[in-house]
């Protein structure tokens, strides 16, 4: 019956980030460093954020020759996010896993794809895996908004299932105090998860 909450939980929650608005498509391209390509998504299009690319979110440097590039990296991101919502999570981890390793830290996208890959543990039952990254993101200073709100959320439901309920209420207490308005807070709960 555990699992069934924690699956039902999980769909929940999945639900309500595809239903955030985390990401824009207005381009704004840029000059980059030239760089090994490693992977599908190419590092010499990724660099360090000298004007944010979206007001709120991701901050990509796109040579102006190539601005088709940004759009596709998004896509990608896309891509991985409606893969991984399709229970496809072998597919959506491995690329979240590409993003987090080739976005620089200055870019939400790397944020994003941090908050994924805990998903991704928590999707294979690794919860201490999923621990280790949330509570990671969790003391990052850098963490926006938006992620660190489903940080709180996440890792508060993480301690629940580890039976860490005192832990879990002062996440849970944080995310009331620090987002009153947050569409998470009916799942700020270790009843959600049990």
């Amino acid at each position: 019956m555990g699992n069934y909450f924690k699956f039902i939980s999980l769909i929940l929650l999945l639900f309500l980030i595809s239903c955030s608005t985390v990401r824009n498509t207005k381009q704004v391209p840029q000059k980059t460093n030239q760089g090994k390509n490693n992977s599908s998504i190419s590092k010499s299009n990724l660099t360090k954020q000298t004007k944010p690319r979206f007001s709120d979110t991701t901050t990509v440097i796109v040579p102006p020759a190539t601005v088709s590039s940004q759009s596709s990296l998004a896509k990608q991101f896309d891509d991985a996010v409606a893969n991984f919502d399709k229970e496809k999570f072998d597919i959506a981890c491995e690329k979240f896993k590409v993003f987090s390793q080739t976005l620089d830290q200055n870019d939400s996208l790397f944020y994003e794809s941090k908050f994924y890959i805990c998903e991704c543990h928590i999707s294979k039952n690794e919860i201490s895996q999923a621990e280790s990254g949330l509570t990671e993101l969790f003391t990052d200073k850098h963490v926006p908004k938006n992620i660190y709100e489903r940080v709180l959320v996440r890792l508060g439901q993480v301690y629940c299932v580890q039976n860490k309920n005192h832990e879990a209420e002062e996440l849970f207490l944080k995310l009331k105090k620090d987002f009153p308005k947050s569409i998470y807070i009916p799942l700020a709960n270790c009843d959600v998860v049990k």
